[in-house]
């Protein structure tokens, strides 16, 4: 059975302090960092394991995970299971690269998110170069804050043109985006909607908690970030039957994370099989939109 798996364990610092941020960071203690250390052993360890199921795995950490040398070598170890089709990461990029050549090049992406107040077009640059130098695939977000619109305009036209930008919009924001200020962003994330629109979700049925869940670092089993209910645990030894069909429990879908299986018919033909990694099929078909 194929299967999709988001990890997001203790961590919770970052590196970077940027200012429209929405998840609570904090400056984690060496007690925290320990035990994510071993939670995360834990997990990678459970995983391997699992080689009934074909996986598609992505770490959406509260902080940054690849400053931390342990997450490094799970992301490298993991990319060697024949078992996992791929393993994603999102990270701002400002980790040590060369770990990058110790990864099974075909089965990493990299989700790399640019933030202007805290590192320069040029720098950050010089590191996705570096990426793809290790043959990792990519693709680069931002931020939709309208007041750097003439920023985010110069970085898509630096960034080579084979790389999607995606464009994630601020939340929340003291006004709404103007007409023409959403114009611009679909201009230069012609997906942008994607990512925008609040989708009517409540009782509508979503493969959440069905084909795709959540872990914590204790291995708490939830549909989604976005619903708290734990379904199971992935250390019990029934941890698979609490995987089923369920509807969904929130008013709105208004991620793309959730969108991307819960919106999966619309989302699929654009992305088909890399939609966890954010690549549309067509992209390099659409950079003369830019």
């Amino acid at each position: 059975m194929k299967l999709t798996i988001l990890y997001r364990g203790e961590l919770a610092s970052c590196n970077y302090a940027c200012g429209y941020c929405p998840f609570a960071k904090r400056r984690d203690t060496q007690k925290q960092l320990q035990l994510d250390r071993v939670e995360l052993a834990r997990f990678v360890t459970w995983l391997k394991e699992q080689d009934q199921h074909q996986w598609q795995l992505l770490f959406t950490p509260w902080g940054e995970a690849l400053i931390r040398p342990w997450y490094r070598r799970a992301i490298s170890e993991l990319t060697f299971q024949p078992h996992l089709q791929s393993v994603t990461v999102q990270t701002n990029l400002t980790c040590p690269l060369h770990w990058l050549l110790d990864c099974q090049s075909t089965k990493l992406n990299i989700l790399a998110t640019f933030h202007p107040t805290e590192t320069t077009i040029p720098q950050f640059l010089k590191r996705v170069s570096a990426v793809q130098l290790a043959g990792v695939h990519i693709t680069v977000g931002m931020v939709a804050v309208a007041e750097q619109l003439t920023l985010i305009h110069e970085f898509r036209r630096q960034l080579p043109s084979e790389i999607y930008l995606w464009l994630n919009p601020q939340q929340p924001r003291r006004r709404p985006y103007t007409t023409n200020e959403l114009e611009q962003f679909e201009q230069i994330d012609p997906y942008y909607q994607l990512s925008a629109q609040r989708l009517l979700s409540q009782g509508l049925y979503c493969p959440t908690g069905e084909t795709s869940f959540t872990v914590s670092g204790s291995g708490a089993m939830r549909r989604c970030h976005f619903i708290d209910q734990i379904i199971g645990n992935i250390y019990d030894s029934d941890w698979f039957s609490a995987l089923q069909p369920r509807a969904c429990t929130r008013k709105t879908c208004d991620c793309y994370l959730g969108k991307s299986q819960f919106s999966a018919k619309k989302i699929e033909p654009i992305f088909g099989e890399f939609t966890l990694t954010r690549t549309p099929l067509q992209w390099p078909a659409l950079t003369g939109m830019i």
